[in-house]
């Protein structure tokens, strides 16, 4: 009961922080970016940088086709598992599966920098996506 009642006395800061950075930003921008440095003004900062939800600051920042991108290799493996039912590639998909939940916010303090974490997983994502996409046959329930 304890945890219920913090969560219903915290109050919501997320929706705020959305409606405050939709009232700003049009989609315009989110299809053309706004560069690295993109900013909106956010509880007295007239040049706040961030969002909680990742996919919608990729959008932000790099634009619509760098965003499509991005997700179409991070989702695809995870697509392509679930579509050839090859449980082992499911089982390595769910990696990328919650680097995307993380994304879309269920990670609070979760957000996408170049980092050494960052390249782990696009070199992950890549491996996934060639065992899926580029040699995708199966020989006994195994990717070749």
């Amino acid at each position: 009961e304890a945890l219920i009642f913090r969560f219903e006395t915290s109050g919501d800061t997320r929706t705020y922080q959305l409606e405050t950075f939709f009232s700003q930003v049009g989609i315009e921008e989110l299809i053309i970016g706004g560069g690295i440095m993109a900013g909106y003004l956010f509880n007295g900062d007239p040049n706040f940088h961030f969002i909680d939800n990742q996919v919608l600051l990729f959008l932000f920042r790099y634009g619509l086709i760098p965003t499509i991108l991005y997700l179409y290799l991070l989702i695809s493996p995870i697509v392509k598992s679930v579509k050839i039912k090859n449980k082992k590639m499911i089982l390595k998909s769910t990696v990328l599966f919650s680097w995307f939940l993380a994304m879309m916010g269920l990670g609070v303090y979760f957000s996408i920098s170049f980092g050494m974490a960052h390249i782990l997983i696009m070199l992950y994502t890549g491996r996934l996506f060639y065992e899926t996409k580029c040699c995708g046959k199966l020989i006994n329930n195994e990717v070749v």
